[in-house]
């Protein structure tokens, strides 16, 4: 790289030597040393990365991880990387969200909240595929643990969605530990006198129901191991 200036030996390090009060002929005479750096292939201090996912970004004003940089919005689901619980970009506000869609939602919470774009439990039947949601567990039933009863089908040993029954009891006889979710189809039903479940745990869920009863307890409890819930239904006596 070449010998050493014979001055430089009053200089502590090569950078206070560098940094000497200079004339123009002592920088015409630097100019040898700086190309021969330069020929040396003199490094350059690697590029820090300032972050490899969201979680590393602290500034509230830049919480984002973008190509390495913490930024302001994200662009993409791989910026929300290491949230959990916000893994998805809303592209339209730059936010990571718990959800865009319910595809993402579990059983347990199925319905995307669009105002605060967080999964939670349903409070509508038509929030779910087999249209009826378990209010009091905040779930969608399955299809299989659903009996359909409606007041102008006819009673049949089925109570499907496509062929409902036309009274609880016969409801109550196809009732088992699997299928147990009985949901009545439209908004008025009437029942000539009371009818007790069996002893098993059952939900009567309605569509915002109002059930008349003419005669007796319109649902009566007979064993200790019996519960019934009742979900979008109003119990009224007879007119």
């Amino acid at each position: 790289m070449g010998s050493w200036m014979p001055e430089a030996g009053r200089y502590a390090t090569l950078r206070d030597w560098l940094m000497r009060p200079s004339t123009p002929a002592s920088r015409l005479g630097l100019l040898p040393y700086m190309l021969a750096l330069a020929a040396c292939g003199f490094p350059r201090p690697p590029d820090v990365v300032q972050c490899t996912s969201a979680s590393d970004c602290k500034p509230p004003d830049a919480p984002f991880c973008v190509a390495g940089s913490c930024v302001a919005a994200c662009q993409g689901n791989a910026d929300c990387s290491g949230l959990a619980a916000t893994p998805f970009c809303q592209t339209s506000s730059g936010r990571c969200v718990g959800c865009l869609d319910a595809s993402v939602c579990s059983a347990d919470r199925p319905v995307c909240d669009t105002s605060l774009n967080v999964c939670r439990g349903c409070d509508r039947d038509d929030q779910c595929p087999s249209g009826v949601c378990v209010d009091s567990q905040g779930r969608c039933a399955m299809a299989s643990e659903v009996i359909f009863v409606s007041q102008t089908a006819i009673d049949n040993a089925a109570c499907s969605a496509a062929a409902p029954c036309n009274t609880f009891t016969a409801a109550f006889a196809v009732t088992t530990e699997q299928r147990y979710i009985i949901h009545i189809i439209g908004g008025t039903y009437r029942m000539m006198t009371g009818v007790a479940p069996p002893p098993l745990q059952v939900v009567i869920d309605g569509s915002d129901t109002n059930i008349f009863n003419d005669h007796g307890v319109t649902f009566s409890a007979t064993s200790s191991l019996q519960t019934i819930t009742l979900s979008r239904v109003t119990i009224n006596a007879s007119e």
